[in-house]
């Protein structure tokens, strides 16, 4: 997963994205990796897949997490 989130560093991260734009993208990943379904489960592809599947899902977790903390932090 880090190796992942580091060759992708030069698109500037997930912070300028929101729910809908991570949920969105996190629905093509989950999609790319539904495609390689019934390939050889050590293959390159299926990891790398299911690598972006679970960073996306981190991103919208901490997502998440920064906007119920800045929520508290304004009440």
């Amino acid at each position: 997963m880090e190796t992942v989130l580091r060759a992708d560093d030069h698109k500037g991260g997930w912070l300028h994205m929101d729910f809908g734009d991570l949920m969105q993208r996190l629905t093509e990943e989950v999609d790319e990796l539904f495609e390689l379904q019934g390939t050889e489960p050590a293959n390159e592809f299926v990891i790398k897949e299911a690598a972006d599947v679970a960073n996306f899902a981190m991103m919208i977790a901490d997502l998440v997490r920064r906007s119920s903390r800045e929520g508290r932090a304004e009440r």
